[in-house]
This record gives C-alpha cells, structure tokens and sequence, in this order.
C-alpha cells in the first residue's frame, strides 16, 4: 500500500484526541465534550476530505448514498421523539459520527501504516490521559468486584472497562502492523506492555475480547500447521478441515464464555437489564420501533441508566448491552441501519481475495459484535473501541478496493500488451 507520511501524521493527533475525550480528569473538569465534539468534527472533516480526495465520481456518489441511507435509518427514531433541542442535536450528532466512519472511510485508514499510527495515537493519548490523572490527583484505581485482581486499572479514562478497551484497540493495530506488513521489535515491547495493563485492568470484558481476537486473527496459523504436518490420506481439503477446527474452536471459546459470563453477577445484571427493558416495551410497539430516547435521554440531569431503570420501574438491572442501547436509542429501524452496515463488511470480506484483509476484517467484525454483549461500544462514541473499530474494518475494505482495481488495470494492460 502507498505510504502517505502527512495523512499518517493526522489519523495519530486524531486518534490522540480521540482517546482523550474519554480522560477522567477532562470530564470531572467538564472539558471532555468539548475535546470529545472538536475531535469528531475534525474527524468526519478528514474522512469526507480523503473520501472526495482518492474517490471517483461513480464511488463518492455510492458512498454519500449508502452514508445517507444509514443516517436516515439512524435518525428516524430521535427525530420522531419529542426532547430538547441540545439532547436530540447531541444525539444526532452521534449517528452522523457513526455513519461517516462506515462506508465513506474506505479511504481513511486503508493502509497497514495508517491503522499502525492510529494505535500509537490511542496509545499516546492513554498516556496522556493517565499524566493528567495524575496531575488532578485523580485516582488510577476502581474497585474489582470480579477477576483475578482485586483492583482495576482505569489507566485515567473513565471506568476501567474502557481503559481495556482502549488499550486492546491499540494492541490489535500494533499486532495487525506487525503480522503482515513489518516487524519491529519496539512494536513488541509495546505489545507485551499493553497486554499487562489490559490484565492489571481486571476487566473480564477485555480479556475475553483479547482471547477472541488471538485465536480469529491467528486462524490462518493453524490453517499453515494442519497443512505441513498432515498427511493427505488423513484429508480431502485442508480448507475444509481448518473450518472444522475454526467451528471446534469456536465453540469451545463460546461454551467457555458462557460459562464465564453466567457464573459473573455484573453480567447477569445486564441480562436482567435487557429483560426488563423488553418486557415494559412488549406491547409499546411504537417505541420499540422507533426507540425510547427521551426516556432515556430526555431528563439531561438523570444519568442514562437511571433514568430507564425509573421508567421501568425496576433496579434489578442494567443496559450496557450494544444493542439493547440501539433499541433504546435508535429502535428497530436503527437496529436495521447497523444490520446494513455489518451486511455491506460481511460482502467486502466474501469478496475479498487476500486472505490477510479477508482474515483482519472477520476478526474485528466478530471482536466488535461479541463486545456488544458487554458494553456499548457499537453505538457508542464516548470511548474510542468502536470508532476505532469501525474504521479499521472499513480502512480494509478500502484495500480491497484497492487490490480489485489495480488487478482490473493488470488485467487490462496484459489485455492490451497480448492485443499488440
């Protein structure tokens, strides 16, 4: 891929930003929305400005259609629900931060360079975020009330959770980088830092997302294994066989997070949380459809959690879960707008021909919806997880792109030279 220094340099002070608008320290001073507003605005800037940049007439015109139908599907259900302006403008906003880091930033982070600046920039800013902490004698440690530890290190963003999740956006870019483009031996030190502080984080979200990412993104190491060391009498396909193991590993990764989950009371809490929200909703078929923001969303004094356990008259619960939080924001026709975007990821990795993009971009599909059932980090731009995410898988649908016309341009050259 083309090594572009300057645009390099602006996804990591972006990202760097990014991560800050989730610092501790800036949200008990009250500058975090700020940050937070500046950072996104700068970014959708950068996004449509490559987007218009490196896009024909044909593709900036399919983008900005399938942008806008997203955003429609996204909005539909705010625009319908009567709140203040700020709260349902805010929220607005959020959706249109969302949609543009989909399909128009194919041309965003669509180079291994670019993703590998992006996690030194979330990594930066996690320093950053942790000096300031330190400096408003802010504290580095929550409560852990499950895990191996009994503390949690939050790392100066707001819960220790997102710490790990961020730490873990940064780790995968880094070990992205590294498996197929160059190794670095600073890359690893790095790596072998950021995965002791995603374990002194003591968030059992992070490590099961941590665990899902290895085993997806090294897939193709036991796919080379089987084929060195097994006979072909033993096989028909080795291809087939690696889907079996891929499918027994799997499983054996869900039966052991069930396990894990059902044995934890904080997770158990978010599943009472959903029960409870579906059960009040099951015959308010407006406001499953078109979802309940100002429910949740319309007193700006009442945090969003207390505000729907009010509603719904129940405090045995939670709703930190991804989509139960598109639900309650966005209803079924936003669940659908995500459901169109995961469908447009799933075409670009079937239609991929490199293994290495196919590979990367199932991993980090999978890792972001398996986060769904732990945290909101699918809708979600308060911390960067998502985001980052987000762009990292569409950043790879830019690269298929990329191969899928220089091979059309091969093809047609090899064309024209046998013509000759």
């Amino acid at each position: 891929m083309e090594m572009n220094p300057s645009k390099m340099i602006i996804i990591f002070l972006t990202c760097i930003m990014l991560t800050l608008g989730n610092s501790k320290y800036l949200i008990d001073i009250g500058l975090n929305s700020y940050i937070e507003l500046f950072s996104y605005l700068l970014l959708a800037i950068e996004v449509w400005y490559f987007t218009i940049k490196t896009s024909s007439k044909k593709i900036l015109a399919k983008s900005i259609i399938i942008f806008s139908m997203v955003l429609i599907l996204f909005s539909i259900g705010i625009l319908v629900q009567p709140m203040q302006f700020l709260i349902k403008a805010r929220l607005l906003f959020s959706m249109f931060v969302i949609a543009t880091i989909t399909v128009p930033a194919k041309s965003y982070m669509n180079s291994f360079g670019c993703i590998r600046f992006a996690s030194y920039g979330i990594f930066v800013g996690v320093i950053i975020a942790t000096l300031l902490s330190l400096f408003g004698n802010i504290k580095l440690i929550d409560v852990s009330y499950e895990g191996f530890l009994n503390f949690g290190f939050t790392g100066g963003m707001q819960y220790k959770n997102y710490f790990a999740a961020t730490m873990l956006a940064s780790f995968t870019g880094i070990y992205i980088y590294n498996k197929y483009e160059k190794k670095s031996k600073i890359d690893l030190l790095l790596m072998i830092f950021q995965v002791i502080l995603i374990f002194i984080s003591s968030s059992r979200g992070g490590y099961l997302l941590f665990i899902i990412f290895l085993i997806f993104i090294n897939l193709d190491c036991f796919y080379r294994l089987c084929k060195r060391n097994v006979k072909k009498k033993y096989i028909i396909r080795y291809k087939n066989y690696i889907v079996c193991v891929a499918l027994i590993l799997f499983l054996i990764c869900c039966f052991t997070c069930g396990k894990m989950v059902s044995s934890s009371s904080t997770y158990m809490y978010r599943v009472r949380g959903v029960i409870n929200y579906l059960t009040y909703c099951r015959n308010d078929w407006f406001h499953l459809f078109f979802g309940n923001a100002t429910m949740a969303f319309g007193n700006p004094n009442i945090p969003y959690v207390t505000a729907i356990k009010i509603a719904v008259g129940s405090f045995n619960g939670t709703y930190e879960m991804g989509f139960i939080n598109v639900l309650i924001k966005n209803g079924i026709i936003g669940l659908i707008g995500y459901i169109f975007i995961y469908m447009i990821i799933i075409k670009y990795i079937i239609k991929s021909k490199e293994n290495k993009l196919k590979l990367t971009s199932t991993t980090m599909l999978i890792v972001l919806l398996v986060s769904s059932f732990v945290e909101t980090y699918v809708c979600n731009i308060h911390t960067i997880f998502g985001v980052y995410c987000y762009m990292l898988i569409f950043g790879i649908c830019g690269m298929v792109d990329i191969n899928e016309r220089t091979n059309i341009c091969t093809s047609s050259l090899n064309d024209e030279n046998e013509d000759g």
